[in-house]
């Protein structure tokens, strides 16, 4: 048992949106993430922590593109490509 709750194994998902105005460049981008996070593991410190919570792997899921529509007739609209991954890690 740890003071904040029952230690184990914490698997969050996240999804990484990569914005560009093409997607070509969206893509490249997310292909980029991709190959640096999925199957990593190891320490990972969070900003004014002593301690670093233990990734004990990540991995994508799933990917997706989107196109995130102009509001006004001046602004360009921004294509999108969606990496949802999982989080094994300890708590």
């Amino acid at each position: 048992m740890a003071f904040a709750g029952v230690e184990g194994t914490g698997h969050p998902r996240f999804e990484i949106l990569c914005h560009d105005s093409t997607q070509f460049a969206a893509d490249n981008l997310a292909k980029a993430v991709r190959t640096r996070l999925n199957g990593f593991k190891g320490p990972v410190y969070s900003p004014g922590e002593v301690l670093p919570v233990t990734v004990k792997g990540i991995f994508v899921e799933d990917d997706s593109e989107d196109w995130d529509p102009p509001v006004h007739a001046a602004e360009e609209g921004m294509h999108i490509a969606r990496l949802t991954c999982l989080v094994w890690h300890s708590e």
